[in-house]
C-alpha cells in the first residue's frame, strides 16, 4: 500500500489513508476536471478550491507516468481548506497523446504555462514517481514560483530508468 502520510503532513494535510473522510470527499463525477491548452499541449487538470481558510499557496501535484488524476483524489480531498491543482501528463488518463516527444524541461515550461492560466504565482509542488523528477525540474527552472518541494517515490532528476534497462546498461558496460 502506498502511503502519502509523510509528504501530506509536511504540506499541511490531514490524511486518512484509504478513504478520505471529508465533507468535500471527491468522486470522479464531482471532481472539477478540465482540459487546459498550454505551451502547445492539452492537459487534463484537476482543481479543488478548498474553503479558502488556508494562507498557504496552492499545492500543485504532478502525476507519474501511468497515473491518472483519480489516483490523487483522496490526497487532494485531505487538503480541505487548501487549493490543490493536479496535472495529468500527456498520454495518461484522459489527456491526449503527445504529438511530439517531450522532455522534463518542456513539461516544466508547460506546467508553468498551466499555472499562468490559473493565475497561480507561487505554489508548493509535489511530484510522484516520474512527476517527482518533473517537480525537481520545475523547481530548478522556476525557483521563484516554488515555495516547497515534496518528492514521493522518485529519484534524483532525469536518471529514472526502468530496472531492466539499468541492469542491461550496467552489464553492457562491464562486459565491454
Amino acid at each position: 500500500m502506498v502511503s502519502f502520510a509523510a509528504p501530506a503532513k509536511m504540506l499541511g494535510a490531514t490524511l486518512d489513508v484509504g478513504i478520505a473522510r471529508n465533507e468535500q470527499s471527491l468522486t470522479p463525477d464531482a471532481a472539477p476536471y478540465r482540459m487546459i491548452g498550454a505551451a502547445g499541449r492539452r492537459l487534463r487538470v484537476g482543481q479543488w478550491q478548498g474553503d479558502g481558510a488556508s494562507s498557504a499557496p496552492p499545492l500543485v501535484m504532478l502525476t507519474g507516468i501511468g497515473m491518472n488524476l483519480e489516483l490523487f483524489e483522496p490526497l487532494a480531498a485531505s487538503f480541505g481548506e487548501r487549493q490543490v491543482v493536479a496535472v495529468e501528463m500527456p498520454g495518461i488518463g484522459a489527456t491526449p497523446d503527445p504529438l511530439l516527444p517531450y522532455t522534463f524541461q518542456t513539461m516544466a515550461l508547460t506546467v508553468a504555462a498551466v499555472l499562468d492560466q490559473l493565475e497561480i504565482e507561487q505554489a508548493d509542488v509535489m511530484g510522484m514517481s516520474w512527476g517527482g523528477a518533473l517537480a525537481q525540474q520545475f523547481a530548478f527552472q522556476h525557483r521563484r514560483r516554488t515555495r516547497r518541494l515534496a518528492l514521493v517515490a522518485t529519484s534524483a532528476g532525469a536518471t529514472m530508468f526502468p530496472a531492466s534497462f539499468t541492469q542491461t546498461a550496467v552489464s553492457t558496460v562491464r562486459i565491454q
